[in-house]
């Protein structure tokens, strides 16, 4: 989902919807303590200090302002016996308050895995076998995250700040025995292996204040950068064991976006919400692949048409709305 009209969620605390996109109102719920919860409104219809930025309902997280320092922390111990893995996992979180500033920090991380076996053939149009294969996947994983939400009261303008930094760690096996039906075509065995690292950050910042009498205006920047590394290898043995084919790929994906909105939001008529948005989006995604095939004669380099390709979007909306 490019942009952030689209990806406000129908959670709001204390009224304000976060300024964050990665970072899901579930996860954000996660690190609330129960005992900082004064009560949740259920909110339907539009009101003079809700924005329900086009949501039917609204949920909002009404907090203590009195709340003492409190943390929160869970861990947990996954036992896959099918697979005979042990995946761990855990999170902890704080709420405070320090000099008129309410923090809210969270440090998660848990490792997963699974191993799969089956099957996989291929039919010609007529139903009849082209190929008889056979798959062995072991797949790990291994993901972390730290959150930071903060919000201020400078002067008359409300402040906010959210972070997330987040790592993904992913190590996969594929090996694969290949029966071809076709006479001329003998069996062989395939594996593949890819290392693959992912860095995502996010922060975004908001500003709200009264402009004048039954003028409320927002602004929101959120920059979101999210790199993916990923190495492959590929090798072919024929059936007496004999390497046929060695394919090494280095393959990189960059994305960027930048959003910055404008909200005004007038109460001037009687039974009346006027709202003004204009928001502008720019993403960019950039790949690239550089690619070696080793069929018995060494390396050779191999082009990938538009495997090295960069695409930008600038995305405008405009919105103005009576409710």
């Amino acid at each position: 989902v490019r942009g952030f009209t689209n990806a406000a969620g129908n959670v709001l605390i204390n009224g304000q919807r976060p300024s964050v996109k990665q970072d899901t109102p579930a996860q954000i719920l996660g690190r609330i303590p129960a005992t900082n919860v004064v009560r949740i409104e259920l909110i339907r219809g539009q009101t003079a200090s809700i924005d329900l930025q086009g949501q039917q309902v609204v949920a909002n997280v009404v907090l203590r302002e009195d709340s003492p320092t409190t943390g929160r922390w869970e861990a947990y111990v996954y036992d896959n016996t099918h697979d005979d893995v042990i995946m761990p996992g855990g999170s902890v979180s704080l709420s405070s308050r320090w000099s008129g500033i309410d923090v809210n920090l969270g440090l998660g991380g848990n490792r997963h895995a699974h191993n799969s076996k089956g099957t996989r053939n291929s039919y010609a149009e007529d139903g009849s076998l082209l190929e008889d294969r056979s798959n062995n996947l072991l797949n790990k994983h291994l993901t972390l995250s730290a959150n930071l939400n903060a919000s201020a009261w400078v002067g008359e303008t409300l402040v906010q700040v959210n972070t997330e930094v987040g790592y993904d760690e992913v190590h996969e096996w594929l090996v694969a025995d290949r029966i071809p039906q076709d006479p001329d075509e003998p069996p062989f065995n395939e594996k593949i292996v890819d290392d693959r690292e992912d860095n995502a950050l996010e922060f975004g910042v908001s500003a709200e204040r009264d402009l004048r009498q039954a003028v409320t205006g927002k602004g929101i920047l959120i920059l979101i950068s999210d790199d993916s590394d990923e190495v492959s290898t590929q090798r072919v043995l024929d059936d007496n064991g004999d390497q046929t084919l060695f394919r090494f790929s280095d393959k990189s994906t960059d994305a960027t976006e930048v959003i910055g909105r404008l909200e005004f939001d007038w109460t001037g008529f009687e039974h009346h919400h006027l709202q003004l948005n204009a928001e502008f989006a720019f993403n960019a995604l950039e790949g690239g692949l550089f690619q070696t095939a080793d069929r018995g004669t060494g390396p050779v380099v191999e082009d990938v048409p538009g495997a090295n390709t960069r695409v930008e979007e600038d995305r405008f909306d405009v919105l103005l709305a009576d409710t």
